[in-house]
């Protein structure tokens, strides 16, 4: 019903970039940090409390620098601080992606034990 009728939702539980601007979801631009990150050097450790949006940060990040989805930067980025003035660095690299979220070693290792 919301969806019908065009009203925003809250992005409860939505830590995929693309997925927050592909559906109809408030957004809070923090693409002002990419240029910071740039200056900032080649090692930086993310560390903040659970559900503080570092998966959301990182899909930020992928969808700015990665070239498969060049074609796709003034969607995903259009009403955003980066969108007006980007990096030069902006889709010009392939971005592997590796998500460790299902991996259950404390179970398999309990249950092996067992």
């Amino acid at each position: 019903m919301i969806e019908e009728q065009g009203l925003k939702q809250i992005p409860y539980g939505v830590s995929d970039f693309k997925e927050s601007r592909d559906g109809n979801y408030y957004y809070i631009d923090k693409t002002r940090y990419i240029r910071d990150i740039e200056k900032k050097g080649r090692y930086i450790f993310l560390i903040r409390p659970r559900r503080f949006g570092k998966s959301l940060l990182l899909g930020i990040l992928e969808a700015y620098y990665d070239i498969n989805f060049k074609d796709r930067f003034d969607f995903f980025f259009s009403g955003t601080e980066i969108h007006q003035n980007p990096t030069k660095e902006k889709s010009s690299y392939l971005v592997l992606k590796l998500n460790f979220s299902m991996v259950a070693y404390g179970i398999r290792f309990i249950l092996l034990r067992m």
